[in-house]
């Protein structure tokens, strides 16, 4: 089916006492700058409508999905919110839908293909870099923590038009392994996986930061940009 305006169905996370799950403005806006609507999706059959599926950034996974333990610092976990994630991935990928995942919606993505986790990386990695320093949200607040190298050739460099650019970053967990079918093609100068995608799918990408809220910064509208066309297309 063709869509003129494509529809994308986007996760969210719920507010306490809330059953209502709501995603973030910011991936909002970046989803109608590049030309698409959005459905904030609250069950698995809702899926059927859109014409793409954005994963947002959220709390931790429980470990029991990749088969490992929770280790102290393993932060809040939402099992509802897995489950549907989950489901989604499944569902989305069974029908050849467009996925754009981001931060949570990576490492998401990265168990729905059988990967595992770094549960903390300052615990678990202790070289690696502070990624916890935030998204680059408000006033005055850092817009770019690091580098990310991307593959050459890859729908992760293709999406930002080169093969390194500047994020932000606010995680304390990431990929560790990215299981099948999934291919690993961006990393951050300390080796952490920043970017995976799926060799032969109409576009499934997932990044590990949060180019929502850096859209001014080189690259970074790019990545809804191919993600919106690849939904367009379908």
């Amino acid at each position: 089916m063709a869509f003129t305006t494509p529809l994308i169905a986007v996760t969210g996370k719920r507010a306490p006492g809330s059953d209502v799950w709501t995603p973030r403005s910011a991936y909002l806006g970046a989803l109608e700058s590049a030309g698409a609507a959005h459905l904030a999706i609250q069950r698995r059959e809702e899926l059927g409508v859109a014409a793409g599926l954005l994963l947002t950034g959220g709390g931790d996974i429980a470990p029991w999905r990749y088969g490992r333990a929770a280790q102290p610092r393993l932060g809040p976990v939402d099992e509802e919110r897995d489950e549907l994630e989950l489901e989604l991935v499944a569902d989305a990928q069974a029908g050849d839908l467009p996925v754009l995942a981001i931060c949570r919606g990576m490492q998401v993505l990265v168990v729905a293909h059988g990967g595992r986790l770094w549960q903390d990386l300052p615990s678990e990695l202790p070289h690696s870099l502070d990624h916890g320093r935030g998204a680059g949200r408000g006033a005055g607040a850092e817009r770019a923590s690091h580098q990310v190298l991307l593959g050459a050739g890859t729908v992760a460099a293709a999406a930002v038009g080169a093969v390194r650019a500047e994020v932000n970053s606010s995680h304390h967990q990431a990929a560790q392994t990215v299981g099948d079918r999934l291919v690993i093609s961006g990393w951050g100068p300390d080796g952490v996986i920043e970017a995976v995608e799926m060799p032969g799918a109409r576009f499934v990408l997932a990044v590990q930061w949060h180019p929502e809220d850096i859209l001014e910064c080189a690259g970074q509208a790019g990545i809804f940009a191919a993600f919106v066309a690849a939904a367009r297309r379908r």
